[in-house]
């Protein structure tokens, strides 16, 4: 079966919409309202648009809303980690977010203030 061709919304890229849930776009956070029969987003595009909306969803601090979507099946580069300058992977505080509460392992960006860090002094 050959998958349908379109352009996307934003730049024009061509890309393939599967316009269901097998379709690469579900890797991403349903932060984004892609409107069934509208052309979507190239991803690109849907990456720079959902990284958007968690920013201001992280800012506004809508941390059930966050929580709510669980932990991601696939983490996404600038989304939910980072590599810093030392080469290490870094969890975003969205990423925190979506796990629901803390980890415990003193994480950078720990959303939780470190809640179940154990301390040995």
């Amino acid at each position: 079966m050959v998958e349908p061709i379109s352009k996307c919304q934003k730049c024009a890229a061509p890309l393939t919409c599967k316009a269901d849930a097998s379709c690469w776009c579900a890797e991403f956070p349903p932060v984004v309202d892609i409107v069934e029969g509208q052309p979507c987003f190239c991803t690109n595009c849907l990456k720079a648009q959902v990284i958007n909306k968690v920013n201001e969803m992280v800012e506004a601090d809508q941390r059930k809303e966050i929580a709510a979507l669980g932990i991601p099946k696939k983490l996404i580069q600038d989304i939910d980690y980072y590599i810093n300058d030392q080469g290490k992977v870094v969890f975003s505080k969205w990423y925190h977010l979506r796990r629901g509460n803390c980890c415990g392992s003193g994480c950078v960006n720990c959303p939780y203030g470190h809640a179940n860090v154990v301390k040995l002094f």
